[in-house]
């Protein structure tokens, strides 16, 4: 299905939307590439389906493999609607009879993903661009209805009781992760681009409770270790210290943390090392909790080391709404990185 004779004899099809019920064949295609891709769809409305398609509004608010790889072929794509069954407007279809009509379209022109096209398809009939096509849920499985116009959201099937959802879910997932070792780049790059933002917007959800928190004052356990007399707490990724110098916690107690920041450098800055032009010269933390003698206080807690100062600089762009991206391209940094062998420690 890669040749210039195929795509014509595709391209020769044509026919007209109507304003009813129909299946049709979105194909894109660069006149400079042997390569097309073909997406088979369905609609109660096929004109009004087929408009919103091309409502580059639309493709933006509707993420999806189809709309992915339409983006990314380029002002120079080329773009063409077939019709393959179109009953006509004073035919009833019902929704199964056109999820039916869909699926044998889509194995007819081996759009589904591979393992897929294999369940209902001989191993020896699928072509070279099988599995490399944009459709990739099987129209069988479309009885349960997404607000996207393609049925590629999942919602919350995963928390369903019902079994028949769950096992469409799985094979949803399991098509939807065959494109990570697809063996076309935009395919491919579609799984990846997906994962990247799902790691963003986790970690903007946790950089968001942890600013949350830690400006409204929070709750926290003190780590004390006797032999390194060393008192510590965490406030999200960064480990900050109480000296014994200034008050000896009690041990198993909780400490109440808040952090503040200054419009300009300040001298009770939690990073006594800082250097001005450091953000960490703007944080202050206020500690309030119970001494070993049970004496409350509420004072400034600070540390006079070095690297605290990338940890200060590390927590202040947290509270300040930064994104871990802006904050890894600023000087004098802290950063966490996972590795196989744990967790590392890097400065920037």
């Amino acid at each position: 299905m890669t040749s210039t004779h195929s795509l014509s004899s595709l391209l020769s099809i044509c026919g007209t939307p109507p304003n009813g019920a129909g299946i049709y064949l979105h194909i894109l295609w660069l006149e400079s590439d042997p390569r097309f891709y073909l997406y088979v769809g369905q609609s109660q409305e096929t004109q009004q389906r087929i408009q919103h398609h091309n409502d580059p509004r639309y493709r933006e608010r509707y993420k999806s493999l189809h709309y992915y790889v339409w983006e990314k072929l380029g002002p120079n794509v080329k773009s063409a609607w077939v019709m393959l069954s179109a009953p006509g407007p004073d035919v009833l279809i019902d929704p199964l009879s056109l999820n039916l009509l869909e699926m044998w379209c889509s194995l007819t022109l081996q759009t589904l993903p591979k393992d897929t096209l294999a369940q209902y398809l001989p191993c020896e009939t699928l072509a070279p661009q099988a599995g490399c096509h944009l459709n990739l849920a099987s129209p069988l499985s479309q009885s349960v209805q997404s607000k996207g116009p393609e049925a590629d959201g999942l919602g919350n099937l995963y928390a369903s009781d019902d079994s028949l959802f769950k096992e469409y879910f799985k094979e949803r997932v399991r098509q939807y992760r065959e494109l990570r070792n697809s063996n076309d780049p935009f395919l491919r790059d579609y799984w990846w681009d997906n994962a990247k933002r799902a790691v963003n917007a986790a970690n903007k959800t946790v950089r968001d409770r942890i600013r949350s928190e830690s400006l409204e004052g929070m709750e926290l356990p003190i780590a004390i270790r006797v032999k390194k007399s060393t008192q510590t707490f965490s406030v999200g990724p960064c480990l900050l210290s109480v000296p014994i110098e200034l008050i000896r916690l009690a041990p198993k107690k909780i400490l109440h943390v808040q952090c503040v920041l200054t419009e300009s450098p300040d001298n009770d800055c939690y990073a006594q090392a800082s250097r001005r032009s450091d953000d960490a010269s703007r944080l202050l933390v206020r500690i309030c909790g119970t001494d070993v003698d049970g004496k409350k206080f509420d004072g400034i807690t600070y540390s006079n080391g070095q690297k605290c100062v990338y940890k200060a600089n590390t927590l202040f762009d947290i509270l300040a709404g930064r994104s871990l991206t802006e904050s890894r391209n600023l000087p004098r940094r802290y950063m966490c990185c996972r590795q196989n062998s744990g967790r590392l420690t890097k400065y920037t």
